[in-house]
């Protein structure tokens, strides 16, 4: 949101001198550009979900409950 407001107003700034009828040119680059950088960021996140899914969980002591009763199960069937 940032990289879109700072520069779309430098970008206002630089193609104010040509006119009136220009005006609306900033704002559909920087509306162009900051979706590029959106989506590449989306890409690179998605790329790597897996991570952010399964290894960035915070385990807590008590939370290891399940994890040891299906260790114990799964000594029991086999």
């Amino acid at each position: 949101m940032f990289i879109f407001f700072f520069a779309n107003g430098i970008l206002a700034l630089l193609i104010s001198p040509f006119g009136f009828s220009e005006y609306g040119l900033s704002f559909s680059i920087e509306s162009t550009l900051t979706f590029a950088f959106a989506m590449m960021r989306l890409i690179r996140y998605v790329s790597d979900i897996n991570y952010h899914t399964f290894c960035r969980m915070i385990l807590l002591p008590g939370s290891m409950r399940f994890t040891q009763r299906s260790d114990r199960l799964n000594r029991f069937w086999m």
